[in-house]
């Protein structure tokens, strides 16, 4: 099985470490070739939301978010995870 399935999967288990290891290995197998997906990278930004890791998620969208904003079906997800990231680091 894929990366990317395992990943999902274990998230859908509530195995949210396996998810964040899975999908941080599924980005960096796919960076910038055509099986690549904005929602691995919000997946993955989720993965480590979940995990504490708030001022991590904040640098991964950053650097992501050109590429995440081009689809507008996935814009409105990463800005949601940006709100969530900064609530979690305590700035409102």
């Amino acid at each position: 099985p894929s990366s990317r399935a395992l990943a999902e999967t274990a998230y859908r288990a509530g195995d949210v470490e396996t998810a964040r290891a899975n999908y941080d290995s599924v980005l960096k197998a796919t960076k910038g070739t055509f099986v690549a997906q904005g929602s691995d990278v919000l997946m993955l930004a989720q993965s480590v939301i979940d995990t504490g890791d708030h001022t991590e998620a904040l640098k991964l969208l950053a650097s992501n978010m050109k590429a995440i904003t081009q689809d507008s079906g996935l814009a409105g997800a990463a800005y949601g995870l940006q709100a969530q990231a900064y609530a979690g680091t305590g700035d409102m």
